[in-house]
């Protein structure tokens, strides 16, 4: 049998990776060593202190700033939802539709045509086949939503235009018809 050899006298107190992690040199090297104090520095007096502070809060106060800039200018379109709500909605609604049925519109009476458009595309890449099982109904339904789509650049930055005004007068046709009613109720009331 092989004779095993224990080592004489106490067990160390660390595992062996930790007793060596103090003699292992640092990430900075000497410089860092060098650069650290030796000993404590001299404990700030309140005047210090109180300097350190507002300068560390003016510091803080200039970084807020900043953030609320950003997120300003990032939240404009949450703020434009956030103020106007339903009607935003429903106007953007109404334009997209609006865009859609016109381009839909334009295919179906085939004022545009698709299929001659894009024919000597499908030709050039071998695709003759399947230009002939597309439906133009269909056809005009897709090709109406696509091109709709590339409009949106367009479209969306004069519906966040136009959205005030639109709600302004909606709100007014809103109020003015519910003076109009309350009116003619009151006199209906006063003639029986």
């Amino acid at each position: 049998p092989a004779a095993v050899c224990l080592p004489r006298g106490p067990a160390p107190s660390a595992p062996p990776w930790r007793r060596f992690a103090s003699a292992a040199p640092s990430p900075g090297g000497e410089a860092a060593a060098a650069a650290a104090p030796a000993e404590p520095a001299a404990p700030l007096t309140v005047e210090e202190r109180l300097a350190k502070l507002e300068k560390t809060t003016a510091e803080l106060q200039a970084k807020v700033v900043e953030v609320e800039k950003k997120a300003s200018r990032k939240g404009a379109l949450m703020q434009m939802v956030t103020q106007y709500g339903a009607p935003f909605a429903l106007w953007y609604a109404t334009v997209w539709l609006s865009t859609w049925a016109g381009i839909y519109l334009l295919l179906e009476m085939e004022l545009v045509s698709w299929q001659e458009s894009l024919k000597p595309l499908f030709t050039s890449m071998g695709m003759e086949e399947t230009m002939s099982k597309i439906d133009p109904a269909t056809g005009n339904v897709l090709l109406a939503f696509l091109v709709n789509e590339c409009i949106e650049p367009i479209r969306f930055p004069l519906v966040l235009a136009s959205v005030a005004p639109v709600a302004k007068a909606c709100r007014a046709l809103r109020s003015g018809g519910a003076a109009a009613g309350a009116t003619g109720a009151g006199a209906a009331a006063a003639g029986s």
